[in-house]
């Protein structure tokens, strides 16, 4: 049975690691920073070049909602004596535990974004390999940034994530096929289900790339067709990699 959960166990001031990929690694360094908590937020790419050393810090937040590849090497280059929430975007709990030195240390955590200013709620689970004291971090973390943590079987993109990827594929299923186009698509569901936000609309938001990890995260679980990747979500994830990778390649030119 899902629970929601208020611990009483506050978090102490010592520095949050946040490591993955952009919205999500940006919007959490936001939350922190509104609250006060020392952060320091780095993406992949720059936690792998660099491996800086943080003293202070007490909580490693993975946020790599791309490439299940990328995220366990990721996991893997982590320090194995910290608690480390995973994002369960892209897989499940016990995915991500597998590709740590120290799988005990993983607790999971789901959201979609974007989130209120201040509070909201937080999917966490465990797998059968999480301690406790992964499992009191997380709630604690969570309470420290006004939010309340439910906790929920573990599974690929918890639960409002999978729902949401899947409709979202499905709407790109529908555009690829000419049944409707993107503009028509989102008003059809904004009017009839009265959705804040047409599915494409929300895909652009999430990023096509964090959609297709938990796409391919869910058809890696389960084997089914209905989870199997539309064409259009493959090709609109690799469009906006290649335009990140294209940004991010002009930054280094520029700075050295």
């Amino acid at each position: 049975m899902d629970k929601a959960v208020t611990s009483s166990v506050t978090t102490p001031a010592s520095t949050t690691l946040i490591v993955g990929a952009d919205p999500l690694c940006a919007v959490l360094e936001s939350r922190c920073t509104a609250v006060g908590q020392p952060v320091l937020a780095l993406t992949s790419a720059e936690w792998l070049r660099t491996k800086p050393q943080v003293p202070s810090c007490s909580l490693i937040i993975e946020a790599e909602t791309g490439a299940f590849a990328d995220k366990c090497r990721l996991l893997a280059s982590l320090p194995d004596e910290l608690p480390v929430l995973s994002c369960a975007h892209n897989a499940s709990v016990l995915e991500a535990a597998g590709a740590m030195t120290n799988p005990g240390r993983a607790m999971g955590y789901a959201c979609v974004l974007p989130l209120p200013e201040s509070g909201g709620t937080i999917e966490i689970a465990r797998s059968p390999l999480t301690i406790d004291a992964s499992a009191q971090a997380a709630h604690a973390f969570w309470q420290s940034l006004g939010m309340t943590a439910v906790e929920v079987a573990d599974s690929p993109g918890l639960v409002r994530m999978r729902v949401l990827a899947c409709l979202i594929n499905e709407a790109l299923s529908a555009l690829g096929e000419s049944i409707a186009t993107a503009e028509d698509i989102d008003r059809a569901m904004r009017l009839g289900t009265a959705y804040p936000r047409g599915p494409i609309e929300w895909g652009r938001l999430l990023g096509y790339p964090a959609v297709l990890g938990t796409m391919q995260a869910l058809e890696r679980e389960f084997g089914e067709d209905r989870y199997r990747p539309a064409p259009a979500l493959r090709r609109m994830a690799l469009v906006e990699e290649i335009r990140a990778s294209d940004v991010r390649n002009a930054w280094r030119t520029r700075h050295g």
